[in-house]
């Protein structure tokens, strides 16, 4: 068990501060496990960041990022990286260095590009892309076997890859207002822990989810 000096040390809040930069002494706190940095007004992070080496947990919402920063990267004990409520366009190929990421929350961005190396990440848990401007999914995301929670609603997906079925552990699948006439893919029947569908009118189920009546998976929506 941590001491409370020890907490003290390892985690750090400084939300709602009006930050515009970060300061290389905070930087120094080499000890850092838990960091948050909410409603600031950041747009980069400094290249001393990197040596925040034990950084798991990282809070960045509601800042003013255009991109995931480049120094986030190189922190691989990272576990939880949130950035709701920024400008962030893409998830770059650099994400797959993340190899430990659980939980990714990426709500409320402007996001337009995935990339294929998503799948890289093994160890993902939790997924929260919702009110992107997302179109596609890459077939990819079918790699991330540990994938329990997935959140896509309000984008303007076309589709989502037949591959998703492939994460068969998943549990709960949002796609409200994701996008126009969804059409579910018969594959998703092999989703054997699913719990919860939450989908509009405008998604068209797999045939077996509209002929075969289970307890096990609950769908809902708004507006069913």
């Amino acid at each position: 068990m941590l001491s409370p000096e020890h907490g003290r040390e390892a985690e750090l809040v400084m939300d709602n501060l009006q930050l515009s930069e970060i300061s290389d002494s905070l930087c120094d706190r080499v000890s850092l496990r838990s960091l948050s940095l909410f409603n600031n007004r950041l747009t980069t992070l400094p290249d001393s960041f990197v040596k925040l080496q034990n950084l798991e947990v990282l809070y960045l919402g509601k800042n003013n990022f255009k991109a995931i920063p480049e120094e986030l990267f190189e922190l691989k004990k990272l576990r939880v990286l949130s950035m709701s409520f920024n400008e962030v366009d893409s998830i770059p190929e650099a994400i797959k260095k993340l190899t430990n990421l659980e939980l990714l929350i990426l709500s409320n961005n402007r996001l337009v590009y995935i990339s294929d190396s998503i799948g890289m990440l093994q160890n993902l848990f939790h997924l929260n892309l919702e009110r992107n401007q997302l179109t596609n999914l890459p077939t990819s995301i079918g790699n991330c076997n540990r994938l329990q929670f997935l959140k896509l609603s309000f984008n303007q997906l076309e589709s989502v890859p037949d591959e998703l079925a492939l994460c068969d552990r998943l549990r709960e699948l949002y796609l409200y207002r994701a996008g126009s006439f969804i059409r579910l893919p018969n594959r998703y029947c092999e989703m054997r822990f699913l719990e919860y569908l939450y989908i509009d009118p405008l998604v068209v189920l797999p045939l077996c989810w509209q002929t075969q009546k289970t307890d096990r998976l609950i769908i809902r929506g708004n507006d069913l």
